[in-house]
């Protein structure tokens, strides 16, 4: 009498019914793994969202101290030189802020997406040569 693992009752398996299951149950621990990390990804997502909000609405805040601290300069200047020449200077000094802003993220973002990784183009040689170097 056959069971369903391809032997008789009280015989052994053979060698390729146990690689048979041994190759079905890496596939199965593999497919598992991968449900485990995409549910682990997922949490993380999810716990993320909150502190994301909190930070979008700090900087929606900081935004509305920051015009607040400008028209307040502004109101401060006018009656010594001018709202129209308070309202202009004002605004050169909210470009000059952005610009230094902008040139400080720019920079930022290019040392973060510059730093070589595993994941480097070894045409242009590989880590070997450079630890001889040195």
């Amino acid at each position: 009498m056959h069971n369903p693992q391809g032997h008789q009752d009280g015989d052994t398996p053979s060698l390729g019914t146990l690689v048979e299951r041994l190759i079905n149950d890496g596939r199965d621990m593999l497919s598992a793994e991968a449900k485990l990390a995409v549910a682990h990804a997922e949490r993380r997502a999810v716990l993320a969202l909150r502190p994301l909000g909190m930070f979008a609405g700090a900087v929606v805040v900081a935004l509305i101290a920051l015009v607040a601290v400008h028209v307040g300069i502004a109101a401060a200047l006018a009656p010594l030189i001018g709202v129209a020449p308070a309202l202009l200077l004002v605004a050169a000094l909210a470009s000059v802020e952005a610009f230094v802003l902008l040139r400080a993220g720019k920079a930022a973002l290019a040392r973060a997406l510059d730093q070589d990784g595993p994941e480097r183009n070894y045409t242009e040689g590989s880590r070997d040569d450079e630890i001889e170097d040195y």
